[in-house]
């Protein structure tokens, strides 16, 4: 057999392993998102997600009406928090981030809102764990 011919049967047979995989998978609920940490922290699991998808509007000079969350420990009020003037860190907001990402995608509050790309499972799932285990920093 020739080097070109034994080239040719060895790619056939890594695309039809291919696709027997990416079928295997796909009926399995194959995932190619990580599995949530056991304990995220929001240094190591909520601050990467918050800095690619949420600072651009919930961020510092940028806040405007919105809670902060790129700082975990802001707290600088002039009320309670929700009130205009308020800045709360993600620590403080994080049971508010929980329900807001969790909303139907068609309701007003939901976050991101329309047109941004929502959250991926795992980014919701995050940030749902690490509020639920009471939104350790470290």
């Amino acid at each position: 057999m020739t080097t070109s011919k034994l080239i040719a049967r060895l790619i056939a047979r890594a695309a039809v392993l291919s696709v027997l995989v990416a079928g295997a998978g796909a009926g399995a609920g194959c995932n190619l998102e990580p599995s949530v940490p056991g304990s995220p922290t929001y240094e190591a699991d909520v601050k990467p997600i918050l800095e690619a998808r949420c600072i651009r509007c919930h961020g510092y000079p940028q806040l405007v009406g919105a809670t902060p969350m790129v700082r975990f420990d802001v707290y600088d009020c002039s009320g309670d928090a929700g009130v205009p003037g308020c800045a709360v860190g993600a620590k403080v907001a994080a049971p508010l981030m929980k329900s807001r990402i969790q909303l139907g995608k068609n309701d007003p509050l939901h976050m991101p809102p329309k047109p941004a790309a929502p959250l991926s499972q795992y980014q919701i799932d995050t940030i749902a764990k690490w509020a639920d285990s009471g939104a350790p920093e470290l």
